[in-house]
């Protein structure tokens, strides 16, 4: 093993994913976390918290999760976490103009309530952007 290699292993092993799910009515733990760790070679930590909690949170997770997600909730995820990538969730019918200005407002991805699983996928097609160094989103990610 290269030492580049090694040293991409001890920062997958000494900092895992943090995700914070900021929740509306429902929790997806243990679900959500089983499913990411499948998919990526880290630990992963998700929080779940209501959106005042989740606002006044210290610390900086890597990807937010706003299930159930209005327009007001981006741009306050938006201001308190503006390194982490933003998932939003919307209900099935939501109008393409609302989808719309949930991306303008600063979401990295809108995808349908369809469930756990569902959202689960997207938290990890996210967190794949993340460099395994950094954190940071790999060239061609969000800014």
């Amino acid at each position: 093993m290269t030492l580049e290699l090694q040293d991409r292993a001890r920062v997958r092993a000494e900092h895992p994913y943090d995700v914070l799910h900021v929740t509306r009515s429902f929790s997806a733990e243990p679900t959500l976390s089983q499913c990411v760790r499948q998919q990526v070679d880290r630990e992963v930590h998700v929080r779940e918290l209501p959106l005042l909690e989740a606002v006044v949170r210290l610390g900086a997770p890597d990807l937010v999760w706003a299930s159930s997600g209005e327009p007001e909730d981006v741009d306050l995820l938006r201001a308190a976490f503006p390194g982490a990538s933003l998932l939003v969730s919307v209900t099935r019918d939501a109008a393409p103009t609302y989808v719309i200005d949930l991306y303008e407002r600063g979401a990295d991805l809108v995808v349908g309530d369809e469930g756990v699983r569902h959202a689960a996928a997207a938290v990890t097609s996210l967190l794949r952007r993340r460099s395994p160094l950094t954190g940071n989103v790999q060239e061609g990610g969000t800014p």
